[in-house]
């Protein structure tokens, strides 16, 4: 019993101090710790797109939409997850499986509804942005 709890602790251990040894970084000689976070930070900076303008509110409005559309995506998934499982852990429960298919089919209405709403959003304000903003001189 012990021999299999130490063998456990060990496996652990090893599991944890084995990637940082790895994974440990050095400087070279010519660059101080300093210059090496401030390269660090430089390179964050440019994958996490810091360093650019700021951007206008329609574009800032448009991100929270896409953002908002791929969580309503997951959530989606989710849901069809849930339903699946439900269905196949049924086990001949007639009611179960009716819980379940209606599960899929309001959460299939739900997607359709939030797409179709946001593609004929879209749609007419592309219309009414063309109609309004058209110059008056061609």
């Amino acid at each position: 019993m012990k021999a299999r709890l130490l063998k456990r602790v060990a496996v652990l251990v090893v599991s944890f101090v084995l990637p940082l040894i790895v994974l440990a970084q050095t400087t070279t000689p010519s660059q101080s710790g300093f210059d090496h976070a401030q390269n660090n930070l430089n390179t964050f900076q440019n994958a996490a797109l810091l360093n650019q303008t700021p951007q206008t509110p329609q574009i800032i409005i448009a991100r929270i939409i896409q953002i908002a559309l791929g969580l309503i995506g997951i959530v989606f998934v989710l849901l069809m997850v849930y339903a699946g499982y439900l269905w196949m852990t049924a086990r001949g429960n007639e009611d179960q499986v009716e819980r379940s298919r209606n599960l899929i089919i309001q959460a299939i209405s739900g997607a359709v509804i939030v797409f179709l709403a946001y593609f004929i959003t879209a749609f007419v304000v592309q219309r009414i942005g063309e109609s309004v903003f058209r110059p008056v001189f061609y």
